[in-house]
């Protein structure tokens, strides 16, 4: 009885100072594939004359597109945000949902919302197209 007792209480030794298996540091941040990303504010953002693709699986994502940018930008993980500024074109889609679009006067913009509960801001002077599959969208 003794010796299983010892045997016993080795192997819960052994086993509590093995080293605990290591977890991923998580989802690399996310960089465009063309143009220089900046950070400003938390966002990432489309320079001045680039053409920036941004995407955004994990959600709570910022972009800011400049003027004179092109930005590409997907939102399958949701909680998004994108400022489209004067004079830059974006195209825009929400598949996760919860994601704000603001498309300021002189921008064009295309923003979709699959996933729903989506608000978007155009300003007077910007030519947007809006759509919502999801529902719940402002």
């Amino acid at each position: 009885m003794r010796a299983v007792a010892l045997i016993s209480l080795f192997a819960a030794c052994v086993a509590s100072t093995s080293p605990a298996p290591s977890q991923p540091a998580g989802p690399p941040p996310q960089e465009p594939v063309a143009g220089p990303p900046l950070t400003g504010g938390g966002a990432q953002v489309c320079t001045r004359g680039n053409t920036c693709d941004f995407e955004c699986a994990q959600g709570n994502c910022m972009y800011r597109c400049e003027s004179g940018s092109h930005c590409n930008t997907g939102c399958s993980g949701g909680n998004c945000q994108l400022s489209c500024e004067s004079g830059a074109t974006c195209d825009s889609g929400c598949a996760g949902g919860n994601c704000h679009q603001s498309c300021a006067r002189g921008a064009t913009c295309d923003l979709g919302c699959a996933g729903g509960n989506c608000a978007f801001a155009c300003e007077r002077g910007a030519r947007c197209a809006t759509s919502c599959v999801g529902g719940n969208c402002s």
